[in-house]
């Protein structure tokens, strides 16, 4: 049996709020994103969950990122 394995690269972003350098451990705690919502815990105990841009839900699948051939 043959198989036709296809991989999507999705791509998304969200916007930082002004003001807040994610680089910055003096002021920012931790920053991770789950369930694509981007979520900043600040030094000070705030918490900031950011959503994303709306690149996943429009995602394209016209073109894959690459494809192969696998038997099993």
């Amino acid at each position: 049996m043959e198989l036709v394995v296809v991989k999507y690269e999705v791509v998304d972003v969200f916007i930082v709020p002004d003001g807040i350098d994610l680089n910055d451990k003096t002021k920012v705690k931790e920053w991770f994103v789950k369930w694509n919502t981007l979520t900043i815990i600040m030094v000070d105990g705030t918490e900031h969950e950011i959503d994303n841009e709306g690149g996943v839900e429009n995602f394209d699948y016209k073109h894959p990122y690459s494809t192969e051939v696998q038997r099993i």
